[in-house]
């Protein structure tokens, strides 16, 4: 079972848009919407050498990657439209560069003549396509660059597939961190593991079952929905801790297991009820926006709080009686719990 990742930002918008039309129609006009920069550097951009690999570059890349670049242009590239597409000479280029107005110089250079670019216009490619693209192109500037040049590729589309992926392929991580760091806190507060383990238990099964129903609903992982792990634990926990906390009570006074269980979900029953129902109501407000990735997130934050309200009234009891036995801790001397 694999639940997919959606990382094109486009599909997040509402799709009746004009704005999302008008895009469109822009890039069937241009072809494209989309672009990289090649940023490079060295001691003089201006110098023949620099100019001669800019101009292969800028060539040799719509060649390289024909199925995704659809245009590039570079200072080289200028320099030979202001000379009847012939490469000028040094003295040549310094004239052109000195009669070019300053606003449309600096899209190409900087002041100080050491850094230039190449831009490259791409189709339109989800974050996934999008990466693998930037990491070939990195290989191939990379090992077609002289050793005295710099490049790096650069631009807004690099900055929104790194920031879309590190989101959707980190909530794995974001999870198990989550998790990790509570149960670090509930030790230092229980000093006994199988007090901090049992709140956790039951939100390992809330998660499960949330990849469970964005499956069955082909619901994809978008950069909010990445974040339901580390959401969901904090909201579970809090239903979970106030359980225990209560059953504990109960033994304390020397109920069995099964009637300290019973009494917790009464007392602290409607609490949890009241809380998770108030959350649901605000989160409710989501489910008729109109961008996809916001109603998306708003039905899955309810079915995770509903399955952490069931997990906590149905699953969680059972977890305390059967782990009941293993709670001894030095402050429950003189406490004879009697397991039921």
């Amino acid at each position: 079972m694999y639940t997919g990742v959606e990382t094109d930002v486009e599909t997040f918008m509402p799709q009746d848009t004009q704005e999302l039309e008008d895009i469109h129609k822009l890039r069937d006009i241009l072809g494209t919407t989309d672009q990289v920069s090649i940023m490079y550097g060295t001691d003089n951009v201006l110098d023949e050498k620099t100019l001669k690999w800019s101009e292969e570059m800028t060539n040799s890349l719509e060649q390289e990657f024909p199925s995704v670049i659809v245009d590039t242009n570079s200072l080289s590239a200028l320099l030979k439209k202001m000379n009847e597409g012939e490469m000028p000479n040094q003295k040549k280029t310094a004239d052109i560069i000195e009669d070019m107005p300053e606003e449309q110089l600096k899209l190409f250079i900087n002041e100080e003549r050491n850094k230039s670019v190449i831009n490259v216009g791409i189709k339109h490619l989800e974050a996934e396509q999008l990466q693998s693209f930037i990491t070939e192109t990195k290989e191939y500037v990379a090992g077609n660059k002289p050793d005295d040049i710099s490049a790096t590729i650069t631009g807004k589309a690099v900055v929104d597939v790194e920031m879309v992926t590190a989101l959707t392929t980190g909530r794995y991580k974001m999870t198990l961190l989550g998790m990790g760091l509570v149960f670090l806190v509930l030790l230092l507060i229980y000093r006994h593991p199988i007090k901090a383990f049992i709140p956790l238990l039951p939100i390992v099964f809330i998660v499960g079952w949330s990849g469970g129903v964005m499956y069955l609903f082909n619901i994809d992982y978008t950069p909010l929905t990445a974040t339901l792990g580390a959401l969901i634990i904090g909201i579970g926990t809090e239903f979970t801790i106030l359980i225990m906390e209560r059953f504990y009570e109960e033994r304390k006074k020397g109920f069995k297991s099964r009637e300290a269980i019973l009494t917790a979900n009464e007392k602290i029953g409607k609490a949890i009820f009241a809380s998770a129902f108030t959350t649901i109501g605000g989160f409710s407000a989501l489910l008729i926006s109109d961008f996809v990735i916001l109603s998306n997130f708003g039905m899955m934050i309810l079915v995770n709080i509903s399955f952490a309200l069931l997990s906590t009234i149905i699953v969680l009891p059972t977890i305390l009686v059967i782990l009941d036995r293993f709670v001894r801790t030095k402050s429950d001397k003189g406490t004879e719990f009697v397991t039921g």
